[in-house]
């Protein structure tokens, strides 16, 4: 099933699988009988935010592009987005448990509140927010930046960052932490 909205859209019920996806606004799913995850696996053009709420998790196994998106599956529940192809840009807004995403251009993430972060970015990396444990890859000569804004991980922080690492704002690290830039500066 295919899905194509222009406006606010909500689905309720088990229709939590669909193929390719299309949401110019906002799209809501509601879990009322016992659903575990929106899978979305066809390519996917997000230009609005998707948010599930009951215990649905989001899975997008097909590409996905956006700009200036949130993907809320609410406290607890993953998030995986790891299709090598998706495009992100502009700041990709991320609630949820377990979270997994790849981008194959620069990311710039904004972790509103996750559990366990996995960040992979084909260019540079930009994040702010809290998080549980936090690993982050960039690839190509990208360099990774914790933003103005405060970065929070409640746990530990794993960077393993093709270019330089810096931080303009203030970093919170509960847990260890482990910097790679291999022979770039970490400012």
């Amino acid at each position: 099933k295919n899905l194509f909205t222009t406006g606010v859209t909500s689905i309720t019920g088990t229709a939590s699988n669909l193929g390719s996806l299309v949401v110019n606004q906002t799209l809501t799913t509601f879990d009322n009988i016992g659903a575990t995850s929106v899978n979305i696996t066809g390519a996917s053009i997000l230009g609005g935010n998707v948010t599930s709420t009951g215990a649905l998790g989001q899975t997008y196994t097909g590409s996905v592009t956006g700009n200036n998106i949130t993907l809320n599956a609410g406290a607890g529940h993953p998030i995986n987005a790891t299709n090598a192809a998706n495009d992100f840009t502009g700041t990709l807004g991320l609630t949820g448990g377990v979270v997994n995403i790849t981008n194959i251009n620069a990311l710039s993430a904004s972790l509103i509140t996750t559990g366990n972060t996995t960040l992979n970015a084909g260019n540079n990396l930009n994040i702010t927010g809290t998080s549980g444990n936090l690993t982050t890859t960039t690839n190509g000569a990208g360099m990774t930046n914790f933003g103005a804004a405060a970065t929070t991980v409640n746990g530990n922080l794993n960077v393993i960052s093709a270019g330089a690492i810096s931080q303009t704002g203030p970093l919170t690290v509960t847990g260890t932490s482990n910097l790679n830039s291999g022979v770039n500066a970490i400012t």
